[in-house]
């Protein structure tokens, strides 16, 4: 009867009718982030602007940082809203890069792979006026700004989070498994981090492993990593990879190229 609890006996009566498994709690309410204030957007984009420059030592560094992350991100946004799940907002993380919510989550992994690589295949179009500016002056300070567009988008797709390559390899190995996505974000965000201190030459270059760490372990206390999507078929698992490798290999070549013209 509509309106009826259960009460702790239905409660298992339905558990012994579902083969002696309780049913999983709903997913909690998603709620999409308010919009960034004007002046907040615009002091965090300078905040990731300085720490570019700060941390790479050019001007290039900030002016193609800045334009690859809102193109990436506008990438995500497109994905959402022709995916039904818009309209889907921009934010700039200071010193980090951005990020980008949907309206409504996704209600199956599928789009969720779709709109996490979105934002590499979009990201790398950035590139493309930097190298175009190479071309016609001859400057190689247009072409470090398209080659460090590529890598940007290029190290978004290693399979740690928040990184775009979590969202779109992570459901596929969900399908194998659930534990071995998990097992897969521990290795790689672990060997990201380790990497990253390691080669840090500044107190900047923690910053970025530190921030992978907290996402890290918060991924990991968290239950459902998508509790409103319907997962993968193994149909969807294999297209998914087949899309993740491809993205992968793009965002590759891009890069090489870049780098073969100096």
């Amino acid at each position: 009867m509509s309106g009826t609890r259960l009460g702790p006996w239905g409660e298992a009566r339905a558990a012994r009718a579902n083969g002696g498994r309780q049913a999983p709690p709903p997913p909690p309410a998603y709620r999409q982030p308010d919009q960034q204030s004007l002046g907040w957007a615009l002091a965090s984009t300078a905040l990731l602007a300085g720490y570019l420059w700060w941390a790479m030592g050019s001007w290039i560094y900030p002016v193609a940082g800045v334009i690859g992350v809102f193109v990436h991100e506008f990438g995500h946004v497109l994905a959402f809203n022709l995916l039904g799940m818009g309209p889907g907002r921009i934010f700039i993380v200071p010193f980090l890069g951005g990020a980008a919510a949907p309206r409504v989550p996704a209600d199956t992994e599928w789009k969720d792979v779709l709109s996490s690589l979105a934002g590499p295949i979009v990201g790398l179009l950035a590139a493309l006026p930097f190298y175009g500016l190479f071309v016609a002056t001859n400057d190689e300070t247009w072409l470090r700004g398209a080659q460090f567009i590529a890598i940007i988008n290029l190290l978004n797709l290693l399979p740690a989070p928040p990184l775009d390559g979590s969202k779109a390899l992570g459901p596929v190995l969900a399908r194998v498994h659930p534990i071995l996505e998990k097992v897969a974000l521990i290795a790689v965000g672990a060997a990201v981090i380790v990497w990253s201190i390691t080669n840090a030459r500044s107190i900047a270059g923690w910053i970025f492993p530190a921030f992978i760490a907290i996402v890290l372990f918060s991924h990991l206390r968290g239950g459902a990593l998508r509790p409103y999507a319907r997962p993968l078929s193994w149909g969807g698992a294999g297209a998914s990879l087949l899309l993740y490798l491809v993205t992968v290999g793009i965002c590759v070549a891009a890069a090489v190229f870049f780098t073969f013209q100096f």
